[in-house]
This record gives C-alpha cells, sequence and structure tokens, in this order.
C-alpha cells in the first residue's frame, strides 16, 4: 500500500514538472517578434532617414507673393518659375535702343546683378557686394562678403539681400546698407543663386543638398539630401523654382531631376536623366511643363505633375544655357556650345528655327515682350550681345563688350550687361 502511494506521489511530481515546462502562463518569458517594418517611399523608392529632414511645415506664397512685373529684376530667372521673360508696357519704350552708362569695376564679373528699388546689386570676383545707382551707375556702398566670388548669384526681398557668405555660409543683409540680419551654414559650398519667394528662401549647397529656410529669420523649414550620385560631380549650379505648392530642383550631383512638396521638402516624383544637369529649371505653369537642359545638351520637357517626359530634343555639341521661355509665342530659347541660338516649340519641342552666334552662348537669353513685337536678347563668349525680332530671328542691334559670360538682364526697360572681358556693368536703354 505504501509502495502504490509513493508511486502516486511521484507520478504527479512528474505531471507537474512537465505541466510546467509547456506552461505560457504570466511567469514563462515573453515571445519577441522581430517584423521588417515596411519601407517609406517617395517618387518609388525608399527613403533614408538622413535624405528628408523636416522640422516645420513651410509657408506657401501667397498670389501676392508670386506677382513679378518689369520694374525690378530679384531673382536670378526673373520670377519664380525661371522664365526670364520681361514684359513692357508702351509707355516705356524708346524709338532706338541706345547705351546709357557703363561702370568699370576693376575687377572680373561673372554673374548677373539684380535690380530693386533703383539699387543695383552685383557680386565681383573681387569678393564685394557692390551696390550702384540705377540711373548712373555710381557706386553707392560696397560690402565685403568675403573669399574671391566666382558666378554666385544673389536675390532680393523684404528689403534684403541673400547670397553666399565666405563660400558656405547664406547670409540676408539689409539692402540699404548691408548690415547683416542673420546667416545660416550650409556646410558645403554655394554655387548657385537663392530662391527667395514669400517666406521661403531655397538655397542649393554642396553636391545635394537643398534647404529651405524662412526668408525674414533663417529658421530652418526641412532639408533635402539627392540619394542619387553620378560618378563625376561638382556643387549644383542651378537654380530651383516653384509653382502650385511644389518645387523643382536639378542638383549636382544627382542623376535624376526632382520634384519636391513645398511644404515638408519631401519627394513627389523623380525623372533619372542619368547625366549632369546644367540649365533651367524652366516652368510653363500655362502647359504643365517643366524643361531641364543637359550638358551633352538634351532640352527636355518633363510633366509637372507627373515627371513623365513629354517631349525631348538634343542640341548638338551640348549646352549649359539656361532657357528663356516667350509664352505669348509659345517658344523656348537657349543657346549652344556649337554657337547656335535655338528656338524650340515650347509644347511639341519642334524646332522654329536657329541662327548662328559666331561662338558658344552658356548664359540664359531673355525674352522682352513689347506692344508691337517679343525680342530675345543673347550672349556670346566672344562679346557679343544681341537683340533679336523672337518670331522671325531679325537682328535688330548688336554690341561689343568683351568677353560675356553673366546672363542678360532687364529692368524697368534698362538692359543691364556684366561683362567679364571689360570688368564692368553696361546698362542700355531699350
Amino acid at each position: 500500500m505504501r509502495s502504490l502511494e509513493k508511486l502516486r506521489v511521484i507520478s504527479l511530481v512528474l505531471l507537474l514538472v512537465m505541466l510546467s515546462a509547456c506552461s505560457t502562463g504570466q511567469f514563462s518569458q515573453p515571445v519577441v517578434v522581430h517584423t521588417t517594418p515596411a519601407p517609406v517611399l517617395a517618387g518609388g523608392e525608399p527613403v533614408l532617414a538622413h535624405s528628408q529632414i523636416h522640422f516645420h511645415d513651410a509657408p506657401v506664397p501667397t498670389p501676392a507673393d508670386l506677382r513679378f512685373d518689369s520694374r525690378d529684376w530679384t531673382l536670378a530667372g526673373h520670377d519664380s518659375a525661371g522664365t526670364r521673360t520681361v514684359t513692357l508696357p508702351p509707355c516705356c519704350h524708346v524709338q532706338v535702343a541706345a547705351p546709357l552708362w557703363f561702370r568699370s569695376l576693376g575687377t572680373p564679373l561673372l554673374g548677373a546683378p539684380a535690380v530693386a528699388n533703383e539699387h543695383i546689386y552685383l557680386l565681383a570676383s573681387d569678393g564685394y557686394l557692390h551696390v550702384l545707382n540705377a540711373q548712373d551707375g555710381s557706386e553707392q556702398w560696397r560690402l565685403a562678403v568675403g573669399g574671391e566670388l566666382t558666378s554666385s548669384g544673389l536675390a532680393l526681398a523684404h528689403g534684403l539681400a541673400y547670397f553666399a557668405v565666405a563660400g558656405h555660409y547664406i547670409a540676408a543683409v539689409d539692402a540699404s546698407n548691408g548690415h547683416e540680419r542673420w546667416r545660416f551654414d550650409t556646410v558645403g559650398a554655394v554655387r548657385a543663386t537663392p530662391l527667395a519667394v514669400g517666406r521661403v528662401l531655397l538655397i542649393s549647397s554642396g553636391a545635394n543638398s537643398l534647404y529651405c529656410l524662412d526668408a525674414l529669420t533663417g529658421e530652418e523649414y526641412w532639408a533635402f539630401h539627392s540619394e542619387d550620385a553620378l560618378a563625376e560631380f561638382w556643387p549644383t549650379r542651378t537654380t530651383p523654382v516653384m509653382a502650385d505648392d511644389m518645387i523643382y530642383v536639378a542638383l549636382g550631383a544627382a542623376n535624376e531631376f526632382n520634384a519636391l512638396n513645398l511644404r515638408t521638402g519631401q519627394k513627389v516624383w523623380e525623372m533619372p536623366l542619368h547625366e549632369r544637369m546644367t540649365g533651367g529649371p524652366t516652368l510653363d505653369e500655362a502647359l504643365g511643363i517643366v524643361y531641364i537642359v543637359t550638358w551633352t545638351g538634351r532640352v527636355v520637357a518633363l510633366d509637372s505633375h507627373t515627371g513623365k517626359v513629354r517631349w525631348d530634343y538634343r542640341i548638338a555639341g551640348g549646352s549649359e544655357s539656361s532657357p528663356a521661355l516667350s509664352r505669348r509665342l509659345g517658344m523656348l530659347f537657349l543657346g549652344g556650345f556649337d554657337g547656335y541660338l535655338y528656338a524650340l516649340d515650347a509644347k511639341t519641342g519642334t524646332l522654329n528655327w536657329r541662327m548662328p552666334m559666331g561662338s558658344a552662348i552658356t548664359s540664359a537669353p531673355v525674352v522682352v515682350e513689347r506692344a508691337e513685337a517679343d525680342w530675345v536678347i543673347v550672349d556670346t563668349q566672344s562679346g557679343d550681345c544681341m537683340v533679336l525680332d523672337a518670331k522671325d530671328r531679325r537682328q535688330l542691334y548688336a554690341w561689343r563688350l568683351g568677353e560675356l559670360r553673366a546672363a542678360p538682364i532687364v529692368a524697368q526697360g534698362v538692359l543691364y550687361q556684366a561683362s567679364l572681358g571689360d570688368q564692368g556693368l553696361f546698362a542700355f536703354g531699350l
């Protein structure tokens, strides 16, 4: 009997041990489930944590912020779409285009000036910002900005001038006296002209970075860093454009063209072009097309909403000229290394005409819409500044101004042309 009871006790102990080994009660070890997070996508590709950094939503410009007229030239492409087109009212026309004045600065000029409130703002290779009177070219004041500048440009807004200082800082200075309000360290070299529209200031830095700052305070809204890179690249030189809460940008190291959300900096779409982009972007809002130019001479028209290629035209010999858009004629103008000025149909890419200019064209043309006809003004490296009828390519005026690398600009019916060869600024009444 005692043996039977002992056997029952042993059996009970074994049962308890087995039940304990199989137990999933509250004292058992928790089960760890490893999952692979779903990748966040933008433009069809995974987004790395460091590539699209969002701090605050950027404010969308108001309709008033997006109105640009012929009185001033405050942005590299004249307006937020980079059209490089100026409309002159009938009251501003002169009978014959003629020289007004020349201001010698004694240093090569590689970039175009900006004009606002009867003053001209010009960054020169001597490392100074020169501020001139728009009426006679007399210098009002100058500001040392550190380092020797090449083709870096500046933007004007809110009574401030925005430009690179000591290579990699962006400074906002009072446009009336040069007093610095704030500066932002981009770390990378700044070689592209900033874009200032409303409270938004866009800065391309280094080979693949775009920063969105508050134009009044320098506070950072967001940063975008392209994840795609060419084998060989250099700092970005093209200025972004914006419209309809979108930003379009070509970065120096990227092999793709990007469209970003203006508020957040998040990628909306991308288009791989597999080569360096050197001209544009230029936006035709009516057609819903954004144009970009590559080093090998491709002029690519992309749907501004989807990135789909509308048309693709090739300039023999390559190009680094940003286009100018005549919306009234529906034509796109740009130059090539082959020395020709090209006029393309903006909607289809069909060649309307091309004209030999005598030497390479590396700067962007400018379109002047007049009451009776449109003009296109174009520079050559050899120093010819020419005014043509935009429709039939007749040469109307021509001046020899020394070697030219800076693009022409027009403000209040005056053509301003910075000269590398003659080391000064020319003004012509139109």
